[in-house]
């Protein structure tokens, strides 16, 4: 698939294609606990390091909902641009804590279409390759013809 600069047609779209989207998102200290907070999430994980020294994470994670509102803005020019309706988000999987200071880049894979519906497969990475999240996606998106 070959991005266009106004936006893709249904037409467009060829199953089993594959973009990797150009941009990249930095994760901030802002995003990951003043949007836990602004969404009223006070879990500690979010905000407090010492509390999550002992994880995994070594310090706080960013909120799912942040990740996956920053892994569906990175794939929207690609794959948002002339969509009529965002019909069904589905099978999405958190794989990797995201921290302050990692930039996320997104893919995208043509599933399927049918009736005017694309189904994308977005897969989000961090800058170490490493997969946070994997989501599927189906979006009514505009023909030539509308």
């Amino acid at each position: 698939m070959t991005p266009a600069a106004r936006g893709t047609f249904y037409e467009d779209y060829v199953v089993d294609d594959v973009v990797r989207h150009a941009r990249g998102r930095t994760i901030t200290e802002f995003d990951v606990a003043g949007l836990a907070l602004l969404a009223l999430n006070t879990s500690d994980g979010h905000f407090n390091d010492d509390a999550m020294r002992d994880t995994g994470a070594g310090r706080s994670v960013a909120f799912g909902c942040v990740t996956l509102a920053v892994a569906a803005g990175l794939v929207m020019q690609d794959t948002g641009e002339r969509a009529a309706a965002e019909l069904e988000l589905e099978d999405v999987r958190f794989l990797t804590p995201v921290v302050t200071g990692d930039t996320l880049y997104a893919m995208s894979h043509v599933a399927a279409k049918e009736g005017g519906v694309v189904t994308f497969d977005h897969c989000c990475m961090n800058d170490r390759d490493q997969v946070v999240l994997t989501m599927r996606r189906r979006v009514q998106i505009a023909s030539r013809d509308d």
